[in-house]
């Protein structure tokens, strides 16, 4: 099963929706969106579980990078806005567009785009 990803949501903007994705597959889908925004930009997070931990997590990843404001607090649904703040390494739309990479790319066991593999 694939996040969804959509222009609607109870507050307006782009929705990314994981909860029909396996807790292993979280993280990714919401990086993965993550790391296309440009500084102000957002969406909103929805997931069937706390996503507490995922905020720390992304937190060591993206240090100083990552807004979020708790939208629904469950107990059955989550929605939390995530936007891209200006921390440190945050890369342009230009950067992104030459291919060049702020952060390794974190894959299952290994890095990729740093200096280790």
């Amino acid at each position: 099963m694939a996040a969804r990803l959509d222009s609607r949501t109870c507050d307006g903007g782009t929705t990314l929706d994981v909860r029909p994705l396996r807790t292993d597959r979280k993280l990714e889908s919401v990086l993965s969106v993550f790391d296309g925004l440009d500084v102000g930009e957002s969406f909103v997070l929805v997931d069937d579980v706390d996503p507490g931990e995922m905020s720390l997590r992304i937190e060591q990843l993206r240090p100083g990078e990552v807004r979020w404001r708790a939208l629904t607090k469950g107990p059955r649904v989550w929605c939390v806005r995530v936007e891209r703040g200006p921390g440190r390494g945050v890369e342009t739309g230009a950067q992104r567009g030459r291919g060049e990479t702020p952060h390794p790319i974190v894959q299952v066991g290994r890095v990729v785009g740093g200096s280790a593999e």
